[in-house]
């Protein structure tokens, strides 16, 4: 019942990577000798240090925070954050500073598309995140709201590479089963965690 963050940041990259021919267009205008490849934009995975400038520009995905609170009695709100870095050759001095804001245009106007702001949460394998409903059955898991909050540029090797952090968050509701809340806790495993305490209103409270 519990979020993998990896599968989110699968489901990030599944949704850049179906935009591909969206993406070559673009390349094609700046660096035409790149727009040939197969995914015109390289993405991975996390942040991994320098890259060779013959795979950029790339799209490095790294989440960076996990939030979790109570929505509502027996819904938890989960807000992930991502940093989005993007790395650019700047072949052509005259537009590096052109080219990494339009590239930061086209991934916002893919990431923010009203059509993609919600998405089932799913791993490079196909394999979908599920959630209990409150009758103990497994769903789905989807982010219901997302986007790019925010953008900081820089410039790397000076000014032959420029990059762009983006800051990504998606938010999603996980529901608890009426049976957390029936006086006794089989979702725990570890026996040091001793009896359930009685919690407000006689509600079953871990210790």
């Amino acid at each position: 019942m519990y979020l993998n963050v990896s599968y989110v940041v699968d489901t990030l990259i599944f949704i850049l990577n179906a935009e591909q021919e969206f993406f070559r267009d673009f390349v094609r205008e700046y660096e035409p000798e790149k727009s040939n490849r197969d995914r015109p934009l390289a993405l991975t995975k996390g942040i991994y240090g320098t890259r060779p400038r013959e795979v950029m520009p790339l799209l490095e995905i790294e989440p960076t925070n996990e939030q979790t609170e109570w929505a509502t009695t027996r819904t938890q709100s989960i807000k992930v954050t991502c940093n989005m870095q993007l790395t650019v050759a700047n072949s052509n001095p005259d537009y590096g500073v052109e080219y990494i804001s339009g590239w930061v245009q086209r991934i916002r106007a893919v990431i923010n598309d009203p059509r993609r702001l919600q998405a089932w949460i799913t791993s490079a394998e196909g394999q979908k995140q599920y959630k209990f409903t409150m009758g103990d059955v497994l769903v789905p898991l989807g982010f219901i709201d997302s986007r790019i909050e925010s953008v900081d540029y820089k410039t790397l090797q000076a000014g032959s590479l420029r990059q762009a952090q983006m800051s990504w968050f998606c938010l999603c509701y996980m529901t608890l089963p009426d049976r957390f809340f029936e006086g006794h806790w089989p979702h725990y495993t570890d026996p040091n965690l001793g009896p359930p305490t009685t919690g407000i209103g006689g509600v079953g409270m871990p210790p």
